[in-house]
């Protein structure tokens, strides 16, 4: 993902903060094969009172032709942002955090959520775990 540092929230709430990321600024990476979004995308910084930290991100991308939605959740460590966050986009500490994949669909942890509408398919929600990384340039 590419997002401004000086970039403004679209919507924003005490806790939460909505930016817009431009057409071919955000990037998923399946299987080794990476994907770059076709359509303005978004991203939601939260910053609760309590429970983590949490980044929503949801972008329009097109596999083998066939066009549709993922959007991810990123549960990272309490305090991993500061809320200064609200009002621009900043990186996250510590900078690289492992992710603990959700076991169920409401709860806690990390997961990915994709449909394509043009095959009726169902939504399918995924955990993700991993390393998650932030930089600044």
């Amino acid at each position: 993902m590419i997002l401004s540092e000086t970039a403004s929230p679209t919507a924003h709430t005490a806790t939460s903060a909505t930016y817009k990321i431009a057409t071919g600024n955000l990037t998923a990476v399946v299987n080794g094969t990476k994907y770059t979004s076709n359509a303005p995308a978004k991203v939601k910084f939260t910053v609760p009172a309590s429970g983590a930290d949490t980044i929503y991100v949801s972008g329009t991308f097109t596999v083998d032709g066939f066009t549709g939605t993922i959007t991810a959740t990123l549960d990272l460590a309490k305090n991993s942002y500061t809320k200064s966050v609200l009002k621009h986009p900043t990186t996250f500490s510590p900078a690289s955090q492992s992710l603990t994949a959700a076991t169920t669909l409401k709860g806690p942890g990390s997961k990915a959520t994709y449909v394509v509408p043009i095959l009726n398919s169902k939504t399918t929600t995924l955990g993700l775990s991993g390393t998650v990384t932030a930089s600044s340039n």
